[in-house]
């Protein structure tokens, strides 16, 4: 409902970094003009234009970049979460890639361990073929070098998503011993 310093800063941040400060402030220009507007009725269409423009690995990095926003002020809101999980939709991010994402930022709030096994998209009951099946699967899709021709702060959350997955992937069989 409301937009938060923290969430500004983290934005400015990310696109002065990824864009350069020239684009970046030409970026905000347009982001005040839109933000004057009543968005909800056009985020469908902004998301379906994306969609004939990027590839999935880039629309995951966009679910990625929301989720650091709604995180930037410590607190994940439920309504963002809402919000979130519309655009992913609209985007044709599948559920278990929506969860899995979603997940990686509960982790970092020390939500349970639990959460490890669904940023690889199983349950607990996998096996630990399946878990190492959902590992490698995982990996290939959140693969940094799956991204050409982007800015290395986007590499960066490629990059961040990777480690996070590698890192579910390592607590889940270090408990299985």
């Amino acid at each position: 409902g409301k937009v938060l310093k923290s969430e500004l800063d983290y934005v400015k941040k990310f696109f002065t970094n990824t864009f350069g400060a020239k684009k970046s402030n030409e970026y905000f220009r347009m982001f005040n003009d839109l933000n004057k507007q009543d968005y909800s009725s056009k985020l469908r269409q902004v998301c379906l234009q994306l969609n004939s423009h990027i590839n999935h690995s880039s629309r995951l990095e966009i679910i990625h970049f929301l989720f650091g926003v709604a995180a930037s002020d410590n607190d994940i809101h439920l309504k963002e979460v809402e919000t979130i999980k519309r655009i992913a939709t609209y985007m044709n991010i599948n559920p278990y890639d929506f969860e899995s994402i979603q997940s990686m930022f509960l982790a970092k709030a020390g939500v349970s361990s639990e959460q490890h096994y669904t940023i690889l998209g199983i349950t607990k009951d996998a096996t630990d073929i399946q878990v190492k099946k959902a590992y490698r699967k995982m990996a290939v899709k959140y693969h940094p070098d799956k991204l050409q021709g982007v800015s290395e702060d986007i590499k960066k959350l490629a990059e961040e998503k990777f480690l996070k997955v590698k890192e579910a992937y390592e607590q889940i069989m270090k408990g299985r011993k």
